[in-house]
């Protein structure tokens, strides 16, 4: 879209450069940059079990000795970092659910509506951890619905 504009010290008329419209997003960058970082904390942690041959098994809290087992240096502090990443996805996870809520009470939507949909999201989750995960496994697993002791 070219708009001719007249300009005041020749008259002459000129075409200035296309109109350039910017799409401001509505997603926070902080929040987004963060998820990443602590994603790329799990697939550390994760890799690090896959690939290290010198990998301790039993340095997980579901046993009973994992908290009088010596890890080398290098482990512990990979395993205590990336120990952040659960509280860090709460805590985003909390943030992104007030965003998501405020933007649709600002759109109109009742609020039964936007409690249903975080319900229906919420079951979702929690169901797939007694079936995906437990097919994985290749035993029933309620981790997330029942605590080991």
């Amino acid at each position: 879209m070219f708009a001719p504009t007249l300009k005041a010290a020749d008259q002459t008329l000129t075409k200035p450069g296309p109109v350039v419209e910017s799409r401001i997003s509505p997603r926070v960058a902080s929040i987004d940059w963060m998820r990443g970082l602590v994603m790329i904390f799990m697939v550390i942690d994760h890799a690090s079990m896959a690939f290290d041959a010198h990998h301790l098994d039993h340095d997980s809290a579901m046993y009973a000795d994992a908290g009088t087992m010596a890890l080398p240096a290098a482990e512990f502090f990979t395993r205590w970092l990336t120990h952040l990443c659960a509280p860090a996805f709460v805590f985003l996870m909390g943030t992104s659910l007030a965003f998501s809520v405020e933007r649709r009470v600002v759109k109109g939507v009742n609020a039964w509506e936007i409690d249903k949909s975080i319900l229906k999201r919420g079951l979702v989750i929690a169901l797939l951890n007694p079936t995906l995960i437990s097919l994985g496994s290749g035993r029933w697993t309620f981790q997330v619905l029942l605590r080991h002791e």
